[in-house]
């Protein structure tokens, strides 16, 4: 599903930058995990060409995953002078 923000305002941006990050760290935990690093190694032993589209669709959430890091990395630093706007 698609993410979106609760509501305008800098403490819905945080809030939905916070759920994108832990998603994404979930999501970047389970591929990461060493079931999945077997079957990858197996596919990678018999030369499945489809690895080359996971290796892409990894990085992509390698790159979103330390975006999302870096806004809440940010964004929290605020966090105490959103709750006086």
């Amino acid at each position: 599903t698609k993410m979106s923000r609760s509501g305008p305002g800098p403490q819905a941006e945080l809030d939905y930058w916070m759920a994108r990050n832990t998603t994404l760290t979930a999501l970047n935990e389970q591929l990461n995990g060493s079931l999945v690093k077997d079957a990858v190694a197996v596919l990678r032993a018999h030369k499945v060409p489809e690895l080359e589209a996971f290796d892409f669709n990894l990085a992509q959430l390698n790159k979103l995953r330390a975006e999302s890091k870096d806004n809440v990395r940010f964004l929290s630093t605020l966090e105490r002078h959103f709750k006086h706007l």
